[in-house]
């Protein structure tokens, strides 16, 4: 029998409640509930999923996918067939689901969200924005103070992905697919050397964080994360670039910089 997982963090939705949970390595899991209803963001770990949901009461009754990568739907096998499923086109899930796209208005136990399509490290992916709730579950395409990889690219269409996130609430809570604040730090610390907030959080780290390291401001994501400060003199500048450089090309040194780090 499958065990509920040990790193177990939650906040209060007023009503409801959404876990989060370390899966395997550096995975994020979620699952979102209210009135004993059950939402599940991607699926890194099914056995847990399923666990936890016994020993909270919870009917589980949908998934919504940000993109198709193994690690993020290895888990359906292990839950029932006759949840709701949903998510972008193409994916490889071998179930029959729901395709959403751009714009798409979704709701969930009186909870809003809105479908971004924002690809660059996949082809497909999409983010869920819960503009009501405060949320935003962005998959790969931000983790904290890093990106994605870029397995899809090009470089200028994924730097479109990310300027979306400007567009939106400084105040979303952001929940991403993976955790690797610490590496990410490292890189951010290391090249840009005279900016001394990347150290004071490595220093930080591991004493105040919350398990996984969510959930993540994105006013503060767009402060502090290069990545989406490709456009800014300064980043071109630390990765040998003059300033004016086309941000997507600042942003694609910046992606293989992080590759080899």
């Amino acid at each position: 029998m499958s065990k509920v997982p040990v790193e177990l963090s939650q906040i209060d939705l007023n009503p409801g409640t959404l876990w989060f949970w370390r899966a395997g390595d550096d995975n994020v899991a979620l699952l979102l509930e209210r009135e004993g209803e059950g939402l599940a963001i991607d699926l890194p770990d099914g056995p847990g999923l399923m666990a936890l949901c016994a020993r909270e009461q919870i009917q589980l009754r949908e998934v919504w996918f940000t993109h198709g990568h193994h690690d993020h739907v290895r888990g359906l096998p292990s839950l029932p067939s006759s949840l709701s499923l949903l998510g972008p086109p193409g994916l490889s899930i071998f179930r029959d689901y729901r395709r959403v796209h751009e714009g798409e208005r979704l709701s969930w136990q009186g909870l809003e969200a809105e479908v971004l399509e924002t690809p660059g490290h996949s082809d497909l992916d999409i983010c869920f924005v819960l503009r009501e709730a405060k949320l935003l579950f962005c998959g790969d395409l931000i983790f904290d103070c890093g990106c994605g990889r870029m397995f899809a690219g090009p470089a200028p269409r994924f730097w479109q992905s990310l300027q979306r996130l400007k567009s939106l609430p400084g105040e979303l809570r952001v929940f991403c697919g993976h955790d690797y604040t610490g590496d990410n730090l490292q890189f951010s610390a290391k090249l840009m050397p005279e900016e001394p907030w990347y150290q004071e959080a490595l220093k930080a780290l591991g004493q105040t964080r919350e398990a996984c390291g969510m959930p993540l401001s994105l006013q503060q994501q767009l402060q502090r994360n290069l990545f989406l400060g490709a456009d800014r003199p300064e980043v071109a500048e630390a990765v040998g670039f003059r300033a004016g450089t086309k941000p997507a090309e600042v942003f694609a040194e910046l992606r293989q910089r992080r590759n080899g780090a």
